[in-house]
């Protein structure tokens, strides 16, 4: 994607435990013209991306909170590339750490 209009009708997943930071990531994929969903969880996450990927409306991009409870951000975006139903999900972080921000695009 190079431009906002690329990211038109592109399906994006949030996937942060912070209801205000969800809201805000959320807001901005909207305002780029994507279609967001939003998930307090990692769990939660890979349970969406599993039931929509069959269903033919699988997400494209998912942007990942690396420092969640439970099933964190680094360890989704493993099993997200395990699994070979998701493994050409993007992931990515919008914000963090440059040393977290590398760990999620070595998994990509």
């Amino acid at each position: 994607w190079q431009t906002h209009a690329d990211l038109q009708n592109v399906r994006g997943l949030v996937v942060d435990d912070n209801a205000t930071h969800r809201e805000i990531l959320h807001h901005q994929l909207g305002g780029w013209g994507m279609c967001a969903t939003s998930v307090a969880s990692g769990a939660e996450a890979l349970a969406m991306l599993r039931q929509a990927t069959p269903a033919g409306a699988a997400y494209e991009l998912a942007i990942l909170d690396e420092q969640m409870p439970g099933l964190d951000g680094i360890e989704l975006a493993r099993q997200i590339r395990a699994d070979r139903a998701l493994s050409t999900l993007r992931a990515g972080r919008a914000a963090g750490s440059a040393v977290c921000q590398a760990r999620i695009r070595s998994l990509a």
